[in-house]
């Protein structure tokens, strides 16, 4: 059967370290666990102090850069720096894979295994922005390539730096940059791997990819649909706007102001709010934020509203599931909507044992969901 699905935050939680002597589960805890919560609900995944690159200096916020089959890809600072820090030159930077993902002791949840990714050396530019780096994961996260891209205004050049299994070093590669307008800005806004590529992405422009295993790739660029590029991208674009991957393609999904052109495959909010099924939900009609695509649906948009989730046919305009109980993502010093840039849409490993995703399926997952008639 095919393994579920959640909606994963993006800030991992400490894990609490206040298990009783003797107590066997905790004797080697695991460096990661899950407790897995299944849409519309949102999953938050806990890292032990045996996770953190300097467990002496534990990062309260580590951030989940990218998802790949049975693996995760996260950035961990050393305190008192957050691994969740968006924007250039994020201090004190370490990668984490998080992988070998088994049912945890007494069947409640998952457990997952840390593997720390080599740290750049001093002679090679760290990292310049988390959202630039992203994960191309193989064997459920037995083989990996963890690629940034870096490009500088006004250059023909662009910069890959790799780093692949088994590897103790990164290595860097010069490209050419495929950009139209050399002189502007490429503001990273996320990373998500399809097909064997790696898609790197500015919600205000378009998307950069290329093969992250070939020696020396092409670099290619397409821009976003016609009317959708901006002259500068807006500081909460990732609450309308996402690039993911949906039942074997890449997707482009925005919510455009009413007083926009019409574009094409365009759906309204107006005929959604109309509906019976959104009455039900006692929801106020206003815009919400975007959250997530179904990974096999991409009918099924997932959005949040007065801190709810919500999901809805759109070519229906149908709500399907609303969760009564409000979301909640680790408490960070700002305001954290449940936007991409805080949430991702990830398929649990398919090498846990079935029994285990029938007990999830059928057991308790769905309190506080309501199925919409």
């Amino acid at each position: 059967m095919a393994a579920p699905w959640v909606i994963l935050g993006r800030v991992a939680r400490i894990a609490a370290a206040d298990a009783e002597p003797g107590d066997d589960a905790e004797d080697n805890p695991a460096d990661f666990s899950l407790a897995v919560a299944l849409p519309p609900r949102v999953a938050v995944l806990a890292a032990a102090l045996s996770a953190h690159p300097d467990p002496a200096r534990p990062d309260r916020y580590p951030y989940i850069l990218a998802a790949g089959p049975g693996c995760l890809l996260s950035h961990f600072s050393a305190a008192p720096f957050y691994g969740a820090r968006f924007g250039l030159d994020p201090p004190d930077t370490h990668l984490v894979l998080v992988h070998r993902f088994g049912a945890a002791a007494g069947g409640s949840g998952t457990t997952a295994s840390a593997v720390r990714v080599p740290d750049r050396p001093a002679s090679m530019p760290a990292i310049r922005n988390i959202e630039g780096v992203g994960l191309l994961g193989v064997d459920d996260g037995e083989g990996y390539v963890i690629a940034e891209l870096q490009i500088d205004s006004g250059s023909d050049r662009a910069r890959l730096f790799r780093v692949h299994t088994g590897q103790d070093r990164w290595i860097e590669t010069e490209l050419r940059n495929p950009l139209p307008a050399r002189d502007r800005e490429w503001v990273p806004s996320g990373v998500v791997s399809f097909g064997g590529k790696l898609y790197w992405f500015d919600l205000s422009w378009g998307i950069l990819s290329c093969n992250p295993f070939v020696h020396a790739p092409d670099l290619l660029f397409c821009s976003l649909p016609p009317g959708r590029v901006l002259d500068l991208a807006r500081p909460d674009i990732h609450n309308s706007r996402s690039i993911t991957v949906s039942r074997g393609g890449l997707r482009y999904v925005e919510i455009i102001p009413e007083d926009s052109d019409n574009v094409p495959y365009e759906e309204s909010f107006e005929e959604i709010w109309n509906d019976k099924s959104y009455e039900q939900t006692w929801l106020q009609k206003e815009v919400p934020e975007l959250v997530v695509v179904c990974p096999s649906n991409p009918d099924l948009v997932y959005f949040a509203l007065e801190q709810h989730i919500f999901s809805v046919n759109i070519r229906k305009h149908e709500v399907l599931e609303f969760a009564e109980e409000p979301y909640e993502l680790v408490n960070l010093p700002w305001p954290t909507p449940a936007s991409c840039r805080y949430v991702l849409a990830w398929d649990l490993p398919s090498t846990a044992p079935e029994d285990w995703w029938l007990a999830i399926l059928f057991g308790g997952a769905q309190v506080g969901v309501s199925c919409m008639p």
